[in-house]
């Protein structure tokens, strides 16, 4: 008995669990999608499968070594975040800005921009500068406008306490310029 589970153990060391090891990876442009290349245990051969055909298929899913499944897992992650990301495809007057991923175009002003914090997670880091710093100086203008009104209408109430004289223009621009052609 000793002699044979010491064989069957010796071979169970041999024979591992799982037969697909992740050797290689590349694009294929002609399905637009990631290739994964797996090397079979004690064979020369290297099947490839999509992300979808290892996700369908429960064969081939047990065959993976598990920490292949994770890396692969982790890049399809990454490539579905990529894809999703939104990017400023055109910047209009008024701080308005056209996001657009792969398939979907919105239009949005600057304040719903900075205001949303799930679209800026969505948004590049440099879109999303340009976007915080055209909307802040917007702000800024605005703010200088405000004050500037404020502070003309406090001097003028302040010098002169409520008596501001009206001005009127006897004969207008033609009366003016007739006068000097004359003299």
């Amino acid at each position: 008995m000793k002699l044979i589970d010491r064989i069957i153990s010796f071979f169970r060391r041999i024979k591992p669990r799982y037969h697909l090891s992740l050797d290689s990876q590349f694009y294929n442009l002609s399905t637009k999608n990631t290739v994964y290349r797996f090397k079979v245990f004690g064979e020369h051969t290297f099947p490839k499968f999509t992300f979808e055909d290892i996700q369908n298929n429960k064969r081939i899913l047990y065959d993976i070594n598990p920490i292949d499944l994770i890396k692969i897992a982790i890049e399809n992650y990454n490539e579905i975040q990529k894809k999703s990301m939104l990017r400023v495809s055109e910047i209009l007057r008024d701080n308005k800005y056209i996001l657009s991923d792969g398939s979907t175009e919105k239009l949005l002003c600057g304040d719903e921009i900075c205001d949303n914090i799930l679209l800026i997670e969505r948004i590049k880091n440099i879109d999303v500068y340009k976007i915080a710093y055209n909307t802040g100086f917007k702000h800024g203008r605005q703010l200088a406008r405000e004050i500037i009104k404020q502070t003309t209408a406090a001097s003028i109430s302040q010098d002169w306490n409520g008596k501001i004289a009206q001005l009127q223009i006897v004969g207008g621009k033609k009366a003016q310029s007739e006068e000097h052609e004359s003299e």
